[in-house]
């Protein structure tokens, strides 16, 4: 199957941060599919910005409790029927769809397509989590990962720069519960790790980003040593937010060349 998809990255907001390079890729497909969780504000925004042609919701394949891959192989399947239908496809997913996005790769495994795939940037999850607390991710350096993968593979914690763990919600599970985060998490695992490598009085926050009109984000200041109390709180599509300790050591040789170089001698 030939054809063209465009993963549109609409934010996480599509009513303020959908781009004028998504909207052009938009207008200019046969089909549009939308995984954002609010298909109606979605509709409304394509509609003011004259998108005519029909406008398709994946979310109802999203099966709450379900595996992750027994999910996206269906949402896969349907975006495939679709450009085999149409050839020209968009899909709207939420934030960017470089960033914690990574199911649209098996598109291009798949032996029914051999088309081509174009990404096109938004506003993600990730730049939003550190807004939320109006802290600059290059002043400290920071790490971003996933916390299954942070867990699975013992990645040594450097707490001298700031730590992002992305799909909280889903902690030691398989599954995605959209409606209880809470269910199979394996949350103390997690918790072990951070209680290990940080002093319990650090503060930390429970980041949950708005995802549309109804919601607004949220940075919920949370003490390392409180954090396993922290798993009802945890709303689905959560992040935890951990800034960095005080350095503890300093070059000072490096300093040195950083506060001599390029000055200026005056006779």
């Amino acid at each position: 199957m030939s054809g063209n998809i465009c993963v549109v990255g609409g934010g996480m907001n599509l009513r303020k941060h959908i781009t004028m390079e998504g909207l052009d890729a938009i207008r200019n497909s046969a089909s549009t599919m939308v995984i954002t969780g609010d298909f109606d504000t979605a509709r409304q925004v394509l509609a003011f910005h004259d998108v005519l042609h029909p406008i398709i919701d994946l979310m109802p394949l999203y099966e709450d409790g379900g595996l992750d891959e027994d999910n996206y192989e269906r949402i896969l399947n349907a975006i495939l029927d679709e450009v085999l239908r149409v050839s020209s496809v968009t899909v709207i997913v939420n934030g960017d769809p470089l960033v914690g996005m990574s199911w649209w790769n098996k598109l291009k495994d798949s032996p029914r397509f051999q088309g081509s795939i174009r990404l096109i940037p938004g506003i993600s999850s990730m730049v939003n989590a550190f807004y939320s607390i109006n802290r600059d991710p290059i002043e400290a350096g920071c790490i971003v990962v996933d916390a299954n993968r942070f867990l699975l593979f013992q990645y040594e914690v450097t707490h001298e720069l700031d730590l992002l763990i992305l799909d909280i919600c889903s902690t030691g599970t398989r599954r995605t519960f959209l409606s209880d985060p809470s269910k199979e998490s394996q949350w103390d695992f997690l918790c072990n790790v951070l209680e290990k490598n940080y002093p319990l009085d650090h503060m930390a926050y429970f980041v949950f980003c708005e995802m549309h009109d109804t919601s607004a984000t949220i940075a919920s200041p949370t003490k390392i040593g409180e954090l396993r109390e922290g798993l009802k709180k945890i709303i689905f599509g959560s992040s935890l937010l951990i800034p960095a300790c005080d350095p503890a050591s300093l070059s000072y040789s490096f300093l040195r060349k950083l506060l001599t170089a390029n000055r200026v001698e005056h006779p």
